[in-house]
Parts: structure tokens; C-alpha cells; sequence
């Protein structure tokens, strides 16, 4: 029974070292942010990597940072089941910081 304990000491404290390690600033890359499960889980299973959600978008060869924001945003309502970007990124960022604390 103790042996069951010590596992769940163990798994918190390694938890812990995962929260801490996410401390101060950190860029995080688009297809990390937006894996491949989020994307499929979040696009109705259409896109599996951001590269080609971004293509689809169809802006031409614009690069992200020159998408205008408001077109954007039309995209990402218009594609996943989120309202806005705003909110895609905030549903992103809690999957990632939840995968790495560990849950």
C-alpha cells in the first residue's frame, strides 16, 4: 500500500519540477503550441499541423505577422470552434502548460 504512496509523492514532486521549469519567459513555436492533437481536436479534424491551417487561410504569401488581425480572427471562427484568435491561443497555451506540468 505504502508502494502506491510513494508513487504519488513521487509524481507531485515531479510535477512540481515541471511547474517551476515553466517559469519566467518562453517562446514557444507555433506547431508546438498548436500540435497536431489540438489542431485535429479543435478544426473538426481538418488540420493536423498549423502550417497547413495557416496556408488554408488563404493570405496569399503574406507572412503571420502581416495577416491583418481582423481577417485572422474571421479565419479562426470560420475554421475551428473557437470565437477568435485571442481565444484559440488562450485554449492553446492551457494544453500546453498542461501536458508539461504533467496531467
Amino acid at each position: 500500500m505504502s508502494y502506491g504512496f510513494e508513487d504519488m509523492v513521487n509524481k507531485l514532486n515531479q510535477m512540481q519540477r515541471n511547474i517551476e521549469s515553466l517559469g519566467g519567459t518562453h517562446s514557444i513555436p507555433f506547431d508546438e503550441l498548436f500540435d497536431q492533437n489540438f489542431l485535429l481536436d479543435h478544426t473538426s479534424g481538418t488540420f493536423s499541423a498549423f502550417d497547413d491551417f495557416f496556408k488554408a487561410g488563404k493570405f496569399g504569401k503574406l507572412t503571420f505577422k502581416e495577416v491583418p488581425d481582423d481577417e485572422w480572427d474571421k479565419w479562426v471562427k470560420k475554421s475551428t470552434d473557437f470565437n477568435s484568435w485571442s481565444e484559440m491561443q488562450m485554449s492553446a497555451t492551457q494544453a500546453y502548460v498542461a501536458k508539461k506540468i504533467g496531467f
